[in-house]
């Protein structure tokens, strides 16, 4: 792709939001003025909308980070963790003091609401999205994965077979459905689609 987005942050822990239209020949900052950035997330929609979450704030952009404009303020300003694309739309998660303090989607990424209205029935702080059966997973580095078939509103366990006591640090799914797992343990745990369990390589 011509257009690529990156993060970076200073020795000061500032952070900016870099854009290249050139394929990463010369960058630009696109960081929102006037705003000094302690925490950052961004989502790039397609290329008419980006989503930027910066703390307690969510922004959007039409026009690749020229302009950036406020969203709709969420109930007591959550601190948004991560963002992800679904067939219906957008959904995000707010994780903070180690809990998660909810689930909140938008058709447009301007508007905001609350999908879960009992967030401390799940604890996730990041989202993935299956693309290929539109399943959403959340998974907490303590608390393991978590499935979500119906939108983010309700949430069943998903690390049957993962030790006690086994950090997840990342996970990733394939085109055929299935599910892998990096854990603090140096190995690679993988579920199959439509079989229970995992096995570890």
């Amino acid at each position: 792709l011509d257009n690529i987005y990156i993060t970076t942050c200073s020795q000061d822990l500032i952070y900016r939001l870099n854009f290249s239209s050139n394929r990463g020949q010369s960058w630009s900052n696109i960081s929102p003025k006037n705003k000094q950035i302690k925490s950052m997330n961004i989502k790039v929609v397609n290329s008419n909308l980006i989503i930027l979450s910066i703390g307690t704030e969510l922004l959007y952009s039409t026009d690749k980070g020229i302009t950036w404009e406020q969203g709709a303020e969420l109930d007591e300003l959550p601190n948004i963790n991560s963002i992800i694309s679904t067939r219906i739309g957008l959904l995000a998660n707010s994780f903070n003091n180690n809990a998660c303090e909810g689930i909140y989607e938008s058709t447009d990424g301007k508007k905001w609401h609350t999908v879960s209205t009992t967030p401390e029935a799940i604890n996730t702080r990041w989202l993935k999205y299956n693309n290929y059966n539109y399943d959403i997973y959340g998974f907490d580095i303590a608390q393991g994965i978590l499935k979500s078939t119906d939108n983010g509103f309700n949430w069943t366990n998903f690390h049957q077979g993962i030790p006690a006591g086994v950090t997840i640090y990342d996970m990733a799914l394939s085109k055929d459905g299935n599910l892998y797992a990096a854990a603090s343990n140096q190995k690679i745990y993988q579920r199959l689609a439509n079989i229970n369990g995992v096995r570890e390589d």
